[in-house]
């Protein structure tokens, strides 16, 4: 995981605990997010994720394409002035999730085990990673719906060749 799990993991000695895979600007896109990602995928029933070792280092790569262009759009959303993120909306969004997370648990104690079973020390440490993570997909969205606005930025949908190559290259996997 990000934040917390980076911190809190030890390494053996010369053992890395985490690897750069990509850089966009001055920001690493790690090894760590491409693999929370996987498991966020994996958890998500829609998303058909390849049995194979071949089809899951493509799928891999594509996460690291798919990291690396959410940092591209967040690194632009900053540069626009017009684009207004505020701490409370961040905080309220951010709380918002954390209590429907921690309704799933009986106990606070089974809660904070789950989140340091995550890499996380601690809910606080959980919340600051969620805080970072909420701030730039608010700058993200509304760079998106700026740019569709003004006309820069259209939806598109796939054409049905392109949604017939992507079945065939996860269908059999």
């Amino acid at each position: 995981l990000l934040g917390g799990a980076a911190s809190g993991l030890s390494a053996q000695v010369g053992e890395p605990i985490d690897r750069i895979v990509a850089v966009v600007g001055t920001t690493p896109i790690l090894f760590s997010m491409v693999e929370e990602r996987f498991y966020q995928s994996q958890a998500n029933p829609a998303t058909r994720i390849p049995k194979d070792s071949a089809g899951i280092a493509s799928f891999k790569r594509t996460l690291v394409d798919t990291l690396i262009n959410e940092e591209l759009l967040y690194q632009e959303a900053i540069k626009d002035t017009t684009i207004q993120v505020t701490d409370q909306e961040v905080a309220e969004a951010v709380d918002g999730q954390l209590a429907r997370q921690r309704r799933q648990y009986k106990t606070q104690q089974e809660f904070d085990t789950e989140m340091r079973g995550i890499g996380f020390n601690s809910v606080d440490d959980y919340r600051k990673w969620m805080l970072e993570q909420q701030r730039k997909e608010f700058y993200r969205e509304r760079f998106s719906q700026l740019l569709r606005q003004k006309g820069t930025l259209k939806d598109l949908m796939p054409t049905e060749k392109e949604a017939r190559n992507y079945y065939d290259a996860f269908a059999a996997a």
